[in-house]
């Protein structure tokens, strides 16, 4: 009777033990989401600027994207030569394609641009209100280069992830968001 009381003690203390566990596991998990991303700063979400970037796009073609990826789909679009690039443009997105993550690598997505409302960066579009725009975006990591901002236009930097914000009386008319390209040999476009 003494070895069953130890033995019904000790399984007590097991699901006591067991149970804490269990509970401090779901209480790591639950503080892990909260965790600000270290890129964005958006909550439980991580990854680079560039990824996370991807993930608040709601184009058909995202950054980075290969060329040949990109040009399946080409027939949607009308195409714009140009000097170490080339466009991808239909009325509501203008994609431009050149060398990443070097100007002199093969071309990928390297800069999308909103022509209409249809689409979104960061759940940001065109006629929004410049003031909120600017709060979203920095809400994500975003800051602004004062240095390359002026009072119609801001940009805004992650990383080698760049938005360019245009605005009159307060609202977005240019909306557009890019990758940086290195140029290790200094080529001159």
């Amino acid at each position: 009777n003494g070895e069953l009381i130890r033995l019904r003690a000790g399984l007590m203390r097991i699901r006591s033990l067991l149970a804490n566990a269990v509970a401090a596991a779901a209480d790591f998990a639950e503080r892990y989401q909260r965790l600000p991303c270290r890129a964005c700063g958006a909550p439980g979400i991580h990854g680079s600027a560039l990824e996370q970037t991807n993930r608040h796009l709601d184009t058909r073609f995202s950054l980075a994207m290969p060329a040949e990826e990109a040009e399946k789909h080409a027939e949607q679009y009308c195409y714009g030569g140009g000097f170490g690039c080339f466009t991808l443009e239909n009325q509501d997105v203008c994609y431009t394609l050149s060398g990443y993550p070097d100007v002199l690598d093969e071309y990928h997505v390297t800069e999308i641009q909103l022509l209409s409302t249809k689409y979104h960066i960061y759940g940001v579009t065109l006629h929004d209100d410049l003031q909120t725009a600017l709060e979203t975006f920095q809400s994500y990591g975003f800051t602004e280069d004062e240095s390359r901002s002026n009072d119609t236009r801001l940009v805004l930097t992650q990383e080698n992830v760049e938005l360019v914000l245009e605005a009159s009386d307060g609202i977005l008319i240019g909306l557009r968001i890019g990758v940086t390209a290195t140029n290790v040999e200094g080529v001159d476009f």
